[in-house]
């Protein structure tokens, strides 16, 4: 016997011309590297059992001998066993879109799915095909066919091909002629027309603007433009900016020297639309194709701002900015696709629990994030996420009590150990006297417990030394009247650790000089960028500087950046300093290459182990961090200053950790 996996392993090996390694397999197959090491050993003993060899190269995979002789059968995967019931709807909205008329027996032939099941899957798609406002009409004696306008089709088409069909996968197979994929959506993709259109016109700008996903976008939509015919009336017309209405001209001569398509209003509606959407992309997706410092600057102030108005720290949750990022990022696209989901009751329990938060969170959002309309419940998962890490902080980190009497050495202690019994959410628990109490108080208790009485001024519970049960529910009262979004004073990050205030430091000292006139002697342009230092400190680092350059090359391959650094102890605290030129500097980088230089990164510290374990992260990361280099030349300081932060704070944790 042969699983469906190995069959879809034995499609791609059989339909390739050239060996594979495991992960051009994963690709083209769709399963996981990790499974496919398996699913490959028991793929080999099916083929010498057949007297077939599996052979492995350099790491490369193939087949030797006589295929001939495996069962054709064998080779017919059927759609149904292999893909999941997702993948099957969209199969058949996808053969529905393109299809002016079919029928549930058709689709079940064409599809090789079962018809019982495209039936019932029918149903589902019905949903989905009414979201984007198209109809699904079954009329007898002619079958299934789809109502609406021919510019909503399309835009559920281009939503499912771009989430079947992944960013390496699509490049993968663009560049490769010889390829073959068990992904059952390229067939409905012409690769070869897509990729004569992409090859051959590289670098024209709507190919050099976008990221990645932006130009798959783009090529799908051109190709679909193929397959669904235009709608008679326009859709709704877009304004496009001046660049829009180059990169469409752009490809409108591109699609008619192939005979493709005319130059009309309908096509330059249709992409002025598409643009719109990978111009958003690419201004809240990740700069590395797949994160935007944008994003990660967006959640940053939005975790910001509402700790500052809760006055709840939520940024000791580490894990909340990543959650979010993922999140607000998928919020996006549905944005963009106009996927809507309606969940009442998650909304009604967001209100009822959290609603001062709610109110907060969506205040922000509209200031930070004004482009985009979150409805009710892509807002209120936000909330979840926020309301999440509070109780994670809460029982952490804020539920501490202080516990006062007369001495602080016996009473209290019993006390104390009363409290822990029988409030076990109260963890934390420290003690004073009436001595030590304006001191201790400063520290921010979610409750203070005292069995004397106090000051008038002071917020906290009178209770007997032996405590009762009501004295138990008092407390508890207390402690929920604490949760409260305005209890806690929001302090920042925790300064207790010295790395932290060290980063403080450093993105404090980050500064760009954009106002650098037209120069190619960099000495000039040092001497501008150290202005701020006393003059004989700054020429004497000056001379380290360039004399640094002389020794070897500080331009690093492939950046377009002069990297200038020193150590010099007359300095007391790390600066960096950013200068972009208004004209580039040519010069040799450390191959001994010519490179145009457009930014000079400049970097200059005491000799103190913590700032330069740092720094030299920071370098590291020039050399080996594409999307640093992408942050450095938006000339955006707040990117730039975020970007580096994540880089240090990163490196930290992975000390830590080790």
């Amino acid at each position: 016997m042969i699983s469906e996996k190995e069959k879809i392993i034995l499609n791609v090996l059989l339909k390739s011309n050239t060996p594979l390694t495991i992960k051009e397999l994963a690709k083209l197959s769709k399963i996981k590297e990790r499974t496919l090491y398996r699913e490959i050993k028991n793929l080999d003993v099916f083929l010498k059992n057949n007297n077939l060899e599996l052979l492995k190269n350099k790491s490369k995979y193939s087949i030797e001998g006589d295929k001939s002789v495996i069962d054709s059968s064998i080779l017919d995967i059927p759609i149904e066993q292999a893909y999941s019931q997702d993948t099957r709807i969209n199969l058949i909205l996808c053969t529905l879109l393109l299809s002016k008329e079919t029928s549930i027996k058709e689709l079940s032939e064409k599809l090789f799915i079962s018809y019982n099941t495209v039936a019932t899957v029918i149903n589902t798609t019905e949903q989905i095909l009414k979201d984007y406002k198209i109809i699904l009409t079954r009329k007898k004696g002619q079958g299934i066919t789809l109502e609406g306008l021919t510019v909503d089709k399309k835009i559920l088409l281009l939503s499912i091909l771009c989430n079947e069909i992944n960013d390496e996968e699509f490049f993968y197979i663009i560049n490769n002629i010889n390829y073959y994929s068990a992904n059952p959506f390229i067939k409905f993709i012409d690769v070869h027309f897509i990729r004569e259109i992409f090859l051959q016109n590289k670098e024209i700008s709507v190919f050099t603007t976008y990221t990645d996903s932006s130009i798959k976008k783009i090529l799908i939509a051109i190709n679909i433009t193929l397959l669904i015919d235009y709608d008679t009336k326009l859709s709704d017309s877009q304004i496009s900016s001046n660049t829009e209405q180059k990169n469409i001209q752009e490809l409108i001569d591109i699609l008619s020297y192939h005979n493709k398509i005319f130059t009309t209003d309908y096509f330059k509606n249709y992409m002025t639309n598409i643009l719109k959407t990978c111009k958003l992309i690419e201004q809240v997706t990740y700069v590395n194709d797949k994160y935007s410092y944008t994003l990660i600057f967006k959640v940053h102030t939005l975790i910001k701002n509402i700790s500052k108005k809760s006055n709840i720290d939520f940024s000791k949750d580490v894990n909340l900015a990543n959650g979010l990022i993922a999140h607000i990022e998928s919020a996006i696209k549905r944005y963009q696709l106009k996927l809507v989901e309606e969940n009442n009751d998650l909304q009604a329990f967001v209100l009822k629990n959290y609603n001062e938060l709610y109110l907060l969170v969506k205040s922000e959002l509209l200031n930070i994030f004004d482009e985009i309309n979150f409805d009710s419940t892509e807002l209120s998962y936000i909330v979840i996420h926020f309301a999440s890490s509070y109780e994670q902080i809460y029982r952490e980190n804020f539920v501490r009590a202080l516990v006062v009497c007369s001495s602080g050495i016996g009473s209290s202690k019993i006390l104390g150990s009363l409290i822990r019994k029988n409030i076990p959410e109260i963890k934390n628990i420290e003690y004073s006297t009436p001595l030590k109490l304006n001191e201790d108080i400063k520290k921010n208790y979610d409750i203070i417990i005292s069995t004397i009485k106090l000051a008038d001024n002071i917020d906290y519970i009178l209770i007997p030394t032996i405590l009762q049960e009501k004295d138990v529910d008092n407390i508890r009262k207390k402690l929920l009247s604490t949760r409260s979004f305005k209890k806690h004073t929001y302090t920042g990050y925790d300064k207790e650790y010295t790395d932290l205030l060290e980063i403080d430091t450093i993105i404090n000292n980050t500064t760009i000089l954009k106002d650098i006139k037209n120069t190619e002697d960099t000495y000039e342009i040092l001497n501008l960028a150290l202005s701020f230092l006393p003059k004989q400190d700054k020429e004497n680092i000056i001379d380290k500087l360039i004399e640094r350059h002389k020794k070897s090359s500080i331009v690093i391959p492939e950046t377009n950046m002069a990297l200038f650094h020193t150590l010099d102890n007359s300095l007391i605290e790390p600066h960096i300093i950013i200068c972009p030129l208004k004209n580039p500097i040519n010069m040799i980088n450390a191959l001994d290459n010519n490179e145009l230089v457009t930014h000079l990164f400049i970097m200059i510290s005491p000799d103190k182990r913590t700032f330069t374990d740092l720094l030299g992260q920071i370098s590291i990361a020039i050399l080996e961090d594409r999307g640093l280099k992408y942050t450095i030349e938006s000339n955006n300081i707040n990117f730039i200053k975020t970007k580096l932060e994540l880089i240090m704070t990163k490196y930290l944790l992975i000390q830590n950790i080790n």
